[in-house]
């Protein structure tokens, strides 16, 4: 079977993926709901706005600094851009070069990872007094 052959359906699938989170899903969004509810609530919310958020990343930089004007916690920041990693769109492809186990392992272990970071910023920026 062609490399071409083999990547086709997947191609697809992301093409379809990604017109839909660039239809649906925009970063005023993510805004209303990053600041409300308990702390693991907003983390798995941060999470998965990280996760589904689309485009290029300078193109959220201004949303999050108006999150954290807004008095957003950084920790939640920093989960959401960790979470940028896993990219929704990019997995049928990945499953298809490196099978279910690799992808599903690397995504929760990404996801995961993002939460330790989350925590640690928080303890080293989220407890200090603001001077910004």
């Amino acid at each position: 079977m062609s490399v071409l052959s083999h990547v086709l359906l997947p191609l697809c699938l992301v093409f379809l993926l990604m017109i839909g989170m660039n239809v649906f899903l925009k970063p005023p969004h993510f805004t209303k709901f990053m600041g409300k509810g308990t702390s693991i609530k907003r983390n798995l919310l941060s999470a998965a706005g990280g996760i589904i958020s689309a485009g290029p990343i300078y193109a959220w930089y201004p949303m999050l600094k108006d999150l954290r004007e807004k008095g957003v916690e950084h920790s939640l920041l920093a989960v959401f851009l960790v979470n940028r990693a896993v990219k929704p769109f990019l997995l049928p492809i990945m499953i298809s070069f490196f099978g279910w186990t690799f992808v599903l392992a690397l995504a929760l272990l990404t996801v995961a990872g993002s939460l330790c970071v989350g925590f640690i910023v928080g303890v080293l920026v989220d407890s200090r007094p603001r001077h910004d």
